[in-house]
């Protein structure tokens, strides 16, 4: 009988494992992770990055203005990276309009983050560039005060050819936060890419 009982109890306890793993995925595959450090950089945007968003319309700066509303975000990072180490050696800082490279090692994650919250529509361009490792790729949204949204989300592995580029766009997000966060699904393969989030000015229309 208890040897019964403690074979039960085993796959009992295996099932539970079964269960539990999935939802702790879900958690790490979704925008809760970013919460905390998007907090940190709405608290210190600057006055002139809330006037452009306070702009009626979905526009809120010329390509000029906007140069010098993300060089901004620098000096945010710059500022929190001074008392915290997660500006340091965690997030990325991701400049609107220009590119990031990297490596994707195995399961690691790797999360970007803009440096200051978007004053227009928003493109994110992901590259492959080489390797044959596989991972999720979310792409989220924060306002101020709100909580993270995903925006959307997609898979790159092995199948996507080298150079190939995924594109998203978001058109509302003037006033939020963006972040792309990678979460590497293959644990001996590693992926090389490219990102950048770019905004989008009215007179592209």
């Amino acid at each position: 009988m208890d040897k019964v009982r403690t074979k039960s109890a085993a796959i009992g306890l295996f099932f539970g494992l079964v269960l539990i793993v999935p939802a702790r995925e879900a958690r790490a595959d979704s925008c809760q992770t970013v919460a905390n450090t998007t907090a940190k950089v709405w608290k210190n945007t600057p006055a002139a990055v809330k006037q452009a968003i306070a702009k009626s319309g979905p526009y809120g700066a010329t390509a000029i203005a906007a140069i010098k509303l993300i060089a901004t975000g620098v000096k945010i990072w710059n500022m929190l990276a001074k008392d915290d180490s997660w500006a340091r050696i965690g997030p990325r800082r991701m400049d609107f309009d220009a590119w990031q490279d990297g490596t994707l090692v195995g399961i690691s994650e790797r999360m970007f983050i803009s440096g200051i919250p978007a004053v227009n529509p928003v493109e994110i361009e992901f590259k492959k560039l080489d390797r044959n490792g596989k991972a999720k790729v979310v792409v989220c949204e924060v306002p101020e005060n709100g909580k993270a949204r995903p925006v959307t989300s997609f898979v790159i592995d092995k199948e996507d050819k080298d150079g190939e580029t995924r594109t998203v766009k978001i058109d509302g997000a003037k006033g939020k936060i963006i972040t792309v966060v990678l979460h590497g699904k293959n644990a001996t393969k590693s992926l090389k890419y490219k990102l950048r989030a770019r905004m989008i000015y009215e007179d592209e229309k």
